[in-house]
């Protein structure tokens, strides 16, 4: 976590940006701030609403705000507003998120206005410092927060679209659907589902699963082989063992989540106690060479797959987007899941999650702050 005490408003856009992966526009973004010495914790980004929004709604969305930064351990808050009239005039969703804040007892350090080209503090009236045209955004670049990033090999995009620019349809332009093409043969898939092709749906669902954990272990997998996994992936079964495994190398009796069994005995293996514990694996961070290695080959799957079997690797990228805490990625691959099978269900799951503003469960409020 970074120090941010004697940051200045450069020093914190840079942290948003670089920890965001990418330069928001249209948006709020509140930085946690934990202990004495003002640490950064828990960092939220959320779309500004639309200018005809309902107050209760902008009261209600305010309130998960809050919560969530509450949630996370935080009492004081800096605020990001990214977007091109702040100087001249607030959205109307900064008055209710400042007194929600406020009636809560969390402490807004400070107010950011940050535009296309130019960043200042609304609460300082120094035009020294703070001139009324701010300013110019290049400086941001230029602080030591953004230096020790960029030192780390990090970058920052300029666009959420090149958040997803991984997973963008192999053969397009610009992310349009690609052409219809002759489909070429999938060994172990066909029209019916896994195992069509001749191979008995266990025996298509293990050959699978072993290509899959090779591919992880490799971080890569060949275009013709990602084509074939994305449509893959259609199975349930298949889909959920590789969900699990993109957070955790996965033990013996993993195995079982690839057996033939009802609804209800499937989701047993999902709660507490089970093989597939969702609360154990997401209560721990995530494990950052684990999930690049996952992201690779899913977004391969993603890149490759044909139309309308694209959605089981996109739905799961976002699942591991939400839980690595990068919520405009998941969002945006949220959005190209269910467009790509409009009965995704955990692409629908992880857009509640988001909605909702709930955090993954190890974003958690530190013991000391707790009571």
């Amino acid at each position: 976590m970074k120090t941010v005490a004697n940051a200045g408003p450069a020093d914190v856009i840079a942290l948003v940006w670089f920890q965001l992966g990418y330069r928001p526009r249209d948006s709020i973004v509140l930085v946690g701030l934990e202990g004495p010495r003002l640490r950064s914790g828990l960092l939220m980004r959320a779309d500004l609403p639309p200018a005809d929004v309902r107050r209760r709604d902008l009261q209600a969305m305010a309130s998960r705000l809050t919560g969530t930064v509450m949630r996370g351990g935080a009492r004081s808050v800096l605020v990001l507003v990214m977007e091109e009239q702040i100087f001249v005039r607030r959205p109307r969703l900064v008055g209710p998120l400042l007194h929600a804040l406020r009636r809560r007892g969390v402490e807004v350090v400070d107010l950011l206005g940050v535009t296309a080209t130019a960043f200042r503090s609304l609460r300082c009236a120094d035009a020294t410092c703070c001139p009324p045209g701010g300013t110019p955004l290049d400086a941001v670049m230029s602080s030591a927060v953004a230096a020790e990033f960029v030192l780390a090999g990090d970058t920052v995009a300029r666009s959420e679209q090149e958040l997803v620019a991984d997973v963008v349809p192999a053969g397009t332009v610009g992310g349009e659907a690609p052409e219809p093409g002759v489909e070429t043969p999938v060994v172990g898939v066909g029209p019916a589902g896994i195992g069509a092709e001749g191979l008995d749906v266990l025996t298509a669902r293990r050959s699978w699963w072993r290509d899959w954990l090779t591919a992880l272990d490799a971080g890569a997998i060949e275009p013709s082989a990602a084509r074939r996994l994305a449509v893959a992936l259609d199975d349930l079964p298949l889909r959920d063992a590789v969900l699990v495994t993109a957070v955790e190398s996965p033990p013996d009796e993993i195995d079982v989540l690839l057996e033939p069994q009802s609804f209800e005995e499937a989701c047993a293996l999902f709660d507490q106690g089970g093989v597939a514990d969702m609360w154990r694996l997401l209560a721990k961070p995530p494990d950052a060479d684990r999930l690049a290695r996952a992201r690779a080959v899913l977004a391969a799957a993603a890149r490759h797959g044909p139309a309308g079997h694209r959605g089981p690797a996109l739905a799961v990228l976002a699942w591991l987007a939400w839980y690595s805490g990068d919520g405009a990625r998941a969002r945006l691959l949220v959005e190209r899941a269910v467009q790509d099978q409009p009965d995704n269900t955990l692409g629908r799951l992880v857009g509640d999650l988001l909605e909702a503003l709930v955090p993954p469960p190890w974003v958690r409020i530190p013991a000391a702050s707790k009571g």
